[in-house]
């Protein structure tokens, strides 16, 4: 069953990345496109928004995640001047020419929603800018009444902004049912954009919202934050189930840079709490090391930049497409070795690669017989894995303050309990610290501290 929640699950992984934008539509956002007269402001002078007209979801998507880029991987970069370009924008039934908004860009300035003062008394107001050029640049349909509507390509967004990876991948459905293998690639590329620092914008019916955090519950079931872009205290956790009823268009992997082939995986106990420190060992299919990674204080890891299978080749459906094979092993003192797990990073076959593929063959084979090719398809498939591990402690893990059931350091015994359930077999492992003891403990013969 789907299900929604405001409150944070047991162990937050990933905080949400836009929750310092805290932004509305309204307000500073609406100024430039939300006002007909815009002489006060800097370069306004010619320009003409519409009264009373919002900014639009789809722009405060985008221009949240290009604000927490901006700011934390330093593309676009402060003071960045894009390029100018001219469109139109739609207001009701009218189409109308509108030039994109000169200036650069103070990125704290734009989070803020500040407005500066300029030479000769006029305003400028940065984050106004942004939703304006953003606006122009997903052709946006501004309707006072009805809010306003318009969708930014991914490859316009990238180009505007000088990003190198960005994908579309929308939920298919044949003969009324969802494909099976969709709610797998969505979790996939959840997790892979959660750990490598990407939000991922999300459509839902008539709205836009980017997905931008991530946790786990005791139990270790999955909780996504979701940003809805009513400020900051609109977010909830949605899990799974909800964003698969909820999202019909994804658009993973927004970053600076091609971040190539994705695995990412995170190393807990069976409890959900973190095994940080843990060495994750990558192989190829031929049983070479690759590479080794080690787990965050959140038990997290993640392997990028790997290599990106391509389907370039692959021209008919029944034709599979190519995959890379890898073998993970993880190891953590004080912990049972982990079962190996086999991860597969499929070839990149988003939306309009998928869409190409099938009007080349459904126009190759428009004169075949009835019944012929009816059921030939192309399948979506995302260069992104995930391998989770759950581990069993060897040892009891003990602090100086220590009160819990000693099978993590997060959940550490006292002395006195660890000693009280010890054995020969299971070692010890003690925290550096001063151990107040008022009385004689006995240590079983064969015991290892």
């Amino acid at each position: 069953m789907a299900a929604e929640r405001s409150d944070a699950p047991d162990f937050v992984i990933v905080a949400p990345r836009c929750a310092a934008t805290d932004w509305d539509q309204a307000d500073e956002l609406n100024a430039y496109v939300g006002k007909k007269d815009l002489r006060g402001y800097v370069d306004g002078a010619g320009r003409s928004g519409f009264d009373d007209a919002v900014c639009g979801c789809d722009p405060l998507a985008w221009g949240q995640v290009l604000v927490y880029h901006a700011l934390n991987h330093g593309v676009p970069a402060q003071g960045w001047e894009p390029t100018p370009f001219e469109g139109s924008v739609g207001y009701g039934s009218e189409d109308v020419p509108r030039a994109s908004w000169p200036g650069t860009y103070d990125w704290k300035a734009v989070r803020g929603k500040q407005t500066l003062d300029a030479e000769g008394g006029l305003k400028d107001i940065p984050v106004a800018r942004l939703m304006w050029n953003l606006g122009l640049l997903g052709k946006v349909d501004y309707q006072s009444a009805l809010g306003a509507a318009g969708s930014i390509k991914v490859e316009d967004f990238k180009a505007y902004c000088g990003f190198a990876d960005g994908a579309m991948y929308s939920k298919i459905q044949r003969n009324g049912a969802m494909v099976p293998y969709w709610p797998d690639l969505m979790r996939r590329l959840l997790r892979v954009g959660a750990q490598t620092e990407a939000p991922t914008v999300l459509q839902i019916s008539g709205h836009m919202i980017v997905v931008d955090g991530w946790g786990v519950d005791a139990d270790g079931k999955e909780w996504f934050h979701v940003d809805k872009g009513w400020g900051s205290a609109s977010g909830r956790w949605w899990d799974l189930d909800q964003l698969v009823t909820e999202g019909f268009a994804f658009y993973p992997n927004v970053f600076p840079t091609d971040l190539g082939g994705v695995i990412v995986g995170r190393v807990a106990t069976d409890g959900a709490v973190p095994v940080p420190g843990a060495t994750v060992t990558l192989s190829t299919a031929d049983g070479k090391i690759k590479d080794t990674a080690t787990t965050d204080a959140n038990g997290c890891y993640a392997f990028i930049g790997l290599h990106k299978p391509s389907a370039d080749a692959v021209v008919d459906p029944a034709v599979p497409y190519p995959k890379d094979h890898y073998t993970l092993t993880v190891q953590a003192e004080g912990y049972a070795d982990a079962p190996a797990q086999t991860v597969t990073v499929e070839s990149h076959v988003d939306d309009p690669t998928r869409a190409a593929k099938q009007a080349a063959w459904d126009e190759a084979h428009k004169d075949d017989k009835p019944g012929e090719g009816e059921a030939a398809h192309f399948e979506l498939a995302y260069a992104g894995a995930v391998a989770d591990f759950s581990l069993t402690p060897n040892a009891i893990f003990v602090t100086a303050e220590g009160g819990g059931d000693g099978r993590s350091w997060e959940t550490a015994a006292s002395l006195r309990d660890a000693l009280a359930q010890a054995d020969a077999v299971h070692p010890i492992y003690l925290a550096a610290g001063d151990y107040d003891l008022d009385e004689t403990l006995e240590i079983p013969v064969g015991l290892t501290l």
